[in-house]
């Protein structure tokens, strides 16, 4: 796994980035919607790592 959602000072939820803390994307306002993003954010790194595997680490 190489993101986590966290919760904000604003309330609101941000998908992080683990190694470098960052975040994915904007703030989501529910729980549902950030839960939606780490599993675009995972199948993202996913792909990212795969492509990289292949010798096309341009994304």
């Amino acid at each position: 796994m190489t993101y986590t959602i966290e919760r904000a000072k604003n309330g609101t939820w941000q998908v992080i980035d683990l190694r470098t803390r960052e975040t994915y994307g904007s703030d989501c306002s529910d729980i549902e919607e950030a839960q939606k993003r780490l599993s675009q954010a995972e199948a993202d790194a996913a792909m990212k790592k795969m492509f990289c595997r292949a010798g096309s680490c341009s994304l």
